[in-house]
């Protein structure tokens, strides 16, 4: 079974904040995606989303999975790089849109 090794999400609360003060930033169509390099010799990533936008439990879950999944297969393009990915308020999330939206930052990248 290939899932997404842990050590590859970003999980302590530092560094969230990290990220978060000291990242360049690409404002996409649905997406905000915060990037910065990292000590380590893999990538790792991270979302926030806030209740607000997505109220429904399963549906933010859903969309963590769906670019987890996306991540554990194009983790050779992220190089070295924490990355973190916060939705926007939006009033229809659509996993086609949120994808290509990261392939257009991968691609300028």
């Amino acid at each position: 079974m290939n899932t997404l090794k842990k050590k590859l999400i970003i999980r302590k609360k530092n560094d969230y904040i990290k990220l978060l003060t000291f990242s360049k930033k690409i404002i996409l169509n649905y997406i905000i995606i915060n990037y910065l390099k990292n000590n380590f010799n893999y990538p790792r990533i991270g979302f926030i989303i806030k209740k607000k936008i997505i109220n429904k439990s399963f549906l933010r879950n859903y969309f963590k999975r769906i670019l987890k999944e996306f991540f554990r297969k194009n983790k050779n393009r992220f190089e070295n790089f924490d990355v973190l990915i916060i939705f926007k308020k939006s009033l229809l999330i659509n996993k086609e849109y949120i994808i290509k939206d990261i392939n257009n930052f991968l691609i300028k990248k």
